[in-house]
């Protein structure tokens, strides 16, 4: 059985936390090993790293990170965490979330929406999967059948012929069978079991810890442990018998999905990791209150402009969203999660341009309204000398709503306005 690390509090006040999308940096010393887990993250564009001798020890490394979009924690081999905050408050974050994820209807999230502000992200989204593996457990932990295939000493189900004369021959004691056995030890658990302990390792909170790592080790008796990909979670199907997972998977699809864990040194040491693509997030959750606003209109994401440019070289964008009226595109968006203060960014601009002449028709930017900006205009409009209008919107995300129907509906309705004007 493998260990998990032992339980720790972390003072709030001393950690290494930067700003998601926001150009400040933290400078900290590093191992090897720190330096090479942070090279990779910064190949992959998750963080901005820059790997420097220490100026007053020849012999030591020192880190300059700088956040990219990607919120959460970055778990290191050798040293303390790095956390990335979000722009939006945690429980703004988990409503955006809900809308981005598939819309978990989760009882425990009023509750937890109310823990005190500076709580990590990740500790909420812990606190979330704990409540709801709890409600799991006591409404019973699915069983199903499973093809077994093993040697027994009396045959049992199916004997496998040809196995059991190739290997054991005709006097053999022991038997080659294949039977179905109802057992706990299915995907779907191991799913829920895999998910548990990735949170286990990434929650600061000792309380969590110890909840998750008790219902870790009940899993444990009846479940193997197996890691699981996000293809195997994916190809999941709940029916009558186990439906009561439905929001449970989609939590541990959550964690699975946006988790690396990079094996060190053999197997020796694991370092966990939880990254958010923010922007990718933010594009997602704004899909379905755009699905509300006009029975009229249907949405495409990432619509493809074909033959956008061609010659030497061929170019496909893909707008974030089209609206199509009877059959034809009326209307073009894209998401940008950034602040803007008086005016957007130009290259923003131009490529919603670019859009707008390709598909001849009026566009909108949609920037979130994250709480930095007060007191300006969260919606803006600009003529074209085509006859086309250009839309500048702050989407309101940070909103606090007592539901997420209220959440949906305040966006839905912020959205409805950015729609009407731009097609005014």
């Amino acid at each position: 059985m493998s260990t998990i690390a032992p339980f720790t509090s972390v003072d709030i006040s001393d950690r290494r936390t930067l700003t998601a999308g926001v150009e400040d940096s933290i400078a900290i010393s590093v191992s090897t090993r720190d330096a090479e887990y942070l090279q990779t993250l910064a190949n992959d564009n998750k963080l901005n790293v820059k790997i420097v001798e220490d100026a007053n020890d020849g012999e030591k490394q020192v880190a300059i990170v700088s956040s990219t979009d990607y919120a959460g924690v970055v778990g290191l081999p050798d040293s303390d965490s790095i956390y990335l905050q979000p722009k939006i408050t945690q429980t703004a974050l988990l409503r955006l979330l809900q809308l981005a994820e598939g819309e978990w209807q989760i009882e425990t999230l009023e509750q937890t929406a109310e823990i005190e502000a500076g709580r990590e992200f990740v500790d909420l989204l812990a606190e979330l999967y704990t409540d709801e593996l709890a409600s799991v457990m006591r409404q019973g932990v699915a069983r199903s059948y499973k093809r077994i295939e093993r040697q027994e000493e009396y045959v049992r189900g199916r004997l496998n012929v040809q196995r059991q004369l190739h290997q054991s021959g005709p006097a053999a004691t022991m038997f080659h069978c294949s039977h179905d056995e109802l057992t706990r030890d299915t995907l779907l658990n191991q799913t829920v079991l895999h998910a548990a302990r990735i949170l286990v390792r990434l929650a600061e909170d000792s309380e969590l810890q110890r909840r998750l790592y008790r219902q870790v080790q009940q899993l444990r008796r009846d479940i193997s442990l197996e890691p699981i990909t996000l293809n195997q979670v994916r190809s999941l199907e709940l029916n009558r018998l186990n439906d009561h997972y439905e929001d449970l998977i989609r939590l541990a699809e959550l964690v699975i999905t946006n988790t690396l864990i990079e094996d060190l040194h053999r197997g020796e040491a694991l370092s966990y990791t939880l990254l958010l693509d923010m922007p990718d997030r933010y594009q997602a959750a704004l899909a379905p209150p755009l699905e509300d606003v006009n029975e009229g209109f249907s949405l495409q994401t990432e619509h493809p402009l074909e033959e956008f440019l061609t010659g030497d070289f061929e170019l496909e964008p893909k707008p974030d969203y089209v609206l199509h009226q009877d059959g034809e595109p009326v209307l073009v968006l894209d998401a940008k999660w950034k602040d803007f203060s008086r005016k957007p960014n130009e290259r923003d601009i131009y490529q919603m341009i670019s859009y707008q002449q390709y598909l001849d028709v009026p566009g909108a930017l949609l920037y979130p309204d994250t709480g930095s900006i007060s007191g300006s205009n969260p919606l803006m409009n600009v003529d074209m000398k085509n006859g086309h209008r250009l839309v500048v919107g702050r989407v309101p995300v940070t909103e606090p709503m007592d539901s997420l129907g209220s959440y949906r509906a305040k966006m839905k309705s912020f959205l409805e306005r950015i729609v009407n004007s731009a097609m005014a």
